[in-house]
C-alpha cells in the first residue's frame, strides 16, 4: 500500500470509499472542530427522524408492509426493528407517566387522619383473607393507603414485562405458522412490529383521552376496535392463508396473549406487594 492509499483505523483494510468494506467502521477524523461534529450530529439527527416518518406512517396504514419488506431485505429506508421499539415504548411511558394525574398534594390534619382511616379499613378487610395470603397482607396494607404510589411501581414495571411479552408473542406466531418454515427471528421480527403499533396507537388514545380533543367517551374503545383489525391484516399481509383461517389465527393469537398478559401482569403485582 503505497503513502497516498488510505487504510481503516480499526483493520488496517484498504479504503476505496468512505466506509470499509471489511469491518464497516466510517472513515472519518477521530479529532474534529465543534462546528463539523455538530454538522454531522444534526445530519443523523434528521436523518433517523426522516426514517422514523416512512416507517411509522406504513407501519400504521399499511399492515404488515413494513415487515413484508424488511423480509425482502429491503430494509435501508426503514428505522431497526429494535430501535424503534425502544423510541417508541420510552415516548409511551414518559407521556404516561407525564399526562397521568398525580396524587394531590396537600397539608394538614385531615388528610392525614382520612389516610389512617383508608389504612384501617384496609387492614380490617384483610384481616378476612385466608392464611395463604398473609405474606401479601402487608404490601396490601401499603397499597390501599397509597393507591397512587402503587399505580406509579406498577406503570414503571410494564417496559420490564413488555420485554418478556415480545418474544413470547413472537413464538406464539411461530407456533400458529409451522408449516410456513421460516426462522424464529422472522416471526420475532413481525412481533416487534405488532407492539410498535401497539404503543403508536396507546399514544394516540392518552393523547385524546388526556386532553379531551376526542369524541369517544372512552378512547381505549379506538384500541380495542383497530388492534384486531391491524393483527389481522399484518398476518393476511405477511404469512398469507385464506381470510377465515387468518381470522381463527388472530383470535387464537389475540386470547393466548391476553392470558399471557393478564398472568405477567397478576405476578407484577404480587412482587411488588411482596
Amino acid at each position: 500500500m503505497t503513502g497516498t492509499e488510505r487504510a481503516c483505523a480499526n483493520c488496517d483494510a484498504p479504503l476505496s470509499g468512505p466506509y470499509c468494506t471489511r469491518c464497516g467502521q466510517q472513515d472519518r477524523e477521530t479529532e474534529q472542530a465543534l462546528g463539523p461534529f455538530l454538522l454531522e450530529f444534526l445530519t443523523g439527527v434528521v436523518s433517523f427522524d426522516s426514517r422514523v416518518w416512512r416507517t411509522v406512517g406504513p407501519l400504521l396504514l399499511k399492515p404488515g408492509g413494513v415487515t413484508a419488506q424488511y423480509l425482502e431485505g429491503r430494509r435501508a429506508r426503514y428505522v431497526p426493528p429494535a430501535r424503534l421499539y425502544l423510541f417508541v415504548s420510552l415516548l409511551y411511558f414518559l407521556l404516561l407517566a407525564w399526562l397521568s394525574p398525580g396524587p394531590i398534594l396537600e397539608l394538614g390534619a385531615g388528610v392525614e387522619s382520612n389516610g389512617q382511616r383508608v389504612a384501617a379499613e384496609a387492614e380490617e378487610l384483610l384481616d378476612r383473607l385466608p392464611d395463604a395470603f398473609a405474606p401479601l397482607v402487608p404490601g396490601l396494607a401499603r397499597a390501599a393507603a397509597d393507591p397512587a404510589g402503587f399505580r406509579r411501581s406498577v406503570i414503571q414495571g410494564i417496559p420490564y414485562l413488555m420485554f418478556l411479552l415480545v418474544p413470547f408473542f413472537g413464538a406464539l406466531v411461530h407456533l400458529l405458522h409451522r408449516g410456513r418454515r421460516r426462522y424464529y427471528l422472522s416471526h420475532l421480527l413481525f412481533a416487534v412490529h405488532f407492539h410498535v403499533v401497539v404503543f403508536l396507537l396507546l399514544i394516540v388514545a392518552l393523547v385524546l383521552e388526556r386532553t379531551g380533543m376526542t369524541l369517544l367517551d372512552d378512547a381505549s374503545a379506538l384500541i380495542r376496535l383497530a388492534l384486531p383489525v391491524h393483527l389481522f391484516l399484518s398476518l393476511r399481509s405477511v404469512y398469507g392463508g385464506r381470510w377465515w383461517v387468518v381470522a381463527v389465527r388472530t383470535v387464537a393469537l389475540s386470547l393466548l396473549y391476553l392470558m399471557a398478559l393478564g398472568v405477567v401482569l397478576a405476578w407484577l403485582v404480587v412482587f411488588l406487594l411482596l
